[in-house]
């Protein structure tokens, strides 16, 4: 295989593409909280990047605007470190490794947990395993969409 099918030496990070990126992609994960549709949304039990942070059926106004408010600057922080990753990669390639750099963003999600409110690995942590490798996947091809559309209208003008 030829480096050239991989790497696009010429493509360059584009700070617009990996906000909107970032945005859109927290926000269909806000929508599947766990990844997948076949779990609750986080209108229904609030979550951060796949993570329960209180039962269902408990819901007041502030904090889950607080929740979703953070899961969207999570999902822009996270966009950005995984844009910066793929940026020079081509299509399968960059939503590949898209989703390897979500499991490495588990891994500090879980240890930032781990030290702070002394969370222990437990059957829940799956989800949220999940969560961080689609939402690595879906933001790494938002992004290069995003950017190649960019650049072909810079081209056009």
């Amino acid at each position: 295989m030829d480096a050239g099918q991989i790497i696009n030496r010429a493509a360059r990070f584009s700070l617009k593409a990996a906000l909107s990126a970032g945005l859109i992609a927290g926000t269909i994960l806000w929508l599947f909280s766990h990844g997948t549709p076949w779990f609750t949304s986080g209108m229904v039990s609030p979550t951060l990047m796949g993570r329960d942070l209180k039962p269902s059926g408990l819901l007041d106004g502030f904090p889950s605007t607080v929740t979703v408010l953070a899961q969207l600057a999570v999902a822009i922080g996270y966009t950005l470190v995984i844009a910066a990753v793929v940026t020079h990669l081509r299509g399968m390639w960059a939503i590949g490794v898209g989703g390897v750099v979500g499991l490495i963003l588990y891994c500090f999600n879980f240890l930032v947990f781990h030290l702070l409110l002394t969370l222990n690995w437990t059957g829940t942590e799956v989800p949220v395993i999940v969560t961080h490798v689609v939402f690595g996947m879906v933001a790494a091809g938002l992004y290069k969409g995003l950017a190649a559309r960019k650049d072909m209208m810079t081209q056009d003008t």
